[in-house]
C-alpha cells in the first residue's frame, strides 16, 4: 500500500511539473520577467550597524562542482552579478543539497 501511494505521489508530481513547466524549470535569461531598470535597495537610516562577510564561504568539496555550475546559471541569467568591491552591507550565502535531486540550493544566512 506505501508503495502504491508514493507511486501515486510521483505521478502527481510529474504532472505537475510538466502542467507548470515554466515554474520548474530552471532559471534562464529568457525565462527572467522585468519590468524597468534592475531593482535597488534602498536601506532608511538607522541605529542598525551593517554586517559585513569579509570572506566567502567555501562550499564543502563534495558540493563545489554543482555550486560553481548554478552560480555560473544564475549569473549568465542575470539572477545574481558579481561585486569586486566592498559593500555596506553583505550576507553570507551557502549550498545545500536539493532532496531527492543531484542539483544544490543556494541559501543566504541573514541572521
Amino acid at each position: 500500500m506505501a508503495n502504491s501511494k508514493v507511486a501515486a505521489l510521483a505521478e502527481k508530481m510529474a504532472r505537475l511539473k510538466r502542467e507548470y513547466k515554466e515554474i520548474f524549470n530552471e532559471i534562464t535569461r529568457d525565462q527572467a520577467i522585468t519590468i524597468g531598470e534592475p531593482m535597488k535597495i534602498h536601506l532608511n537610516k538607522s541605529d542598525e550597524k551593517p554586517y559585513k562577510a569579509y570572506t566567502a564561504r567555501r562550499p564543502p568539496r563534495a558540493l563545489q562542482e554543482r555550486a560553481d555550475k548554478l552560480m555560473d546559471n544564475l549569473e549568465k541569467s542575470g539572477v545574481v552579478s558579481r561585486v569586486y568591491w566592498p559593500t555596506d552591507w553583505c550576507s553570507p550565502g551557502m549550498f545545500t543539497p536539493k532532496p531527492h535531486s543531484d542539483k544544490v540550493r543556494l541559501v543566504t544566512d541573514y541572521t
